[in-house]
């Protein structure tokens, strides 16, 4: 379902999403957290 869907997106951003900054450059992932409306730091 979109509610599964939107669980499911939210847990990859806030578990995953930080350890690609030293994998493929924090740069990188800032473009796509602003593409995606995750607040920038």
């Amino acid at each position: 379902t979109e509610e599964e869907l939107e669980v499911f997106a939210n847990a990859i951003r806030q578990d995953v999403w930080p350890e690609l900054d030293q994998y493929m450059g924090k740069a990188l992932v800032d473009i796509c957290r602003e593409h995606v409306g995750i607040e920038v730091k």
